[in-house]
């Protein structure tokens, strides 16, 4: 109960953060240390990819996907958290045993997939519950929306800049 509290106040900060890297932090290495889950990585779009920027249970594994591997292309099926049991294994290096993916968080702005968390089973065995899952759901919302923001506050200080150069 106590962790399933804290991921809820998790989504109410993120709103709030300043850095990329805290969101990052936060919905992947936060999440699984409060749920004690064996693994979390997450992976943002970049150049048509998806590269990892924070993990947890991750050492050895990949450090990219490619937007057609499986794993990706499950999560960005959905507008919410999936479940990867029914998903084609990845061409990707991936943790094995507990830390092997099983839920698959996308991180949506618009229409796009910016980020997706993937997250390893339970340390003790147990997989993500549908209650963890609506929390992870929340979470995601709240990190799109937090990436969002800094999104649109980085854009805000390049077109100051560019005013400022045509004065």
């Amino acid at each position: 109960e106590c962790a399933r509290k804290r991921i809820h106040h998790m989504a109410h900060a993120l709103p709030f953060t300043e850095r990329v890297s805290t969101i990052d932090r936060m919905i992947s290495n936060e999440v699984a240390q409060t749920l004690q889950l064996s693994s979390a990585a997450l992976f943002r779009v970049a150049d048509g990819a998806y590269s990892r920027t924070a993990s947890m249970g991750w050492e050895g594994a990949a450090e990219r996907l490619d937007a057609e591997d499986p794993l990706v292309l499950f999560a960005r099926s959905e507008r919410r958290g999936v479940q990867l049991s029914v998903a084609p294994p990845s061409t990707a290096r991936v943790p094995y045993g507990n830390a092997k993916p099983i839920f698959a968080l996308p991180v949506v702005v618009g229409r796009n997939t910016i980020a997706i968390v993937l997250y390893g089973g339970h340390c003790d065995g147990e997989a993500i519950d549908a209650e963890e899952a609506h929390l992870l759901n929340e979470l995601g919302r709240a990190a799109a929306a937090a990436y969002e923001h800094l999104h649109a506050e980085e854009r805000e200080r390049e077109n100051a800049a560019l005013c400022e150069q045509l004065k």
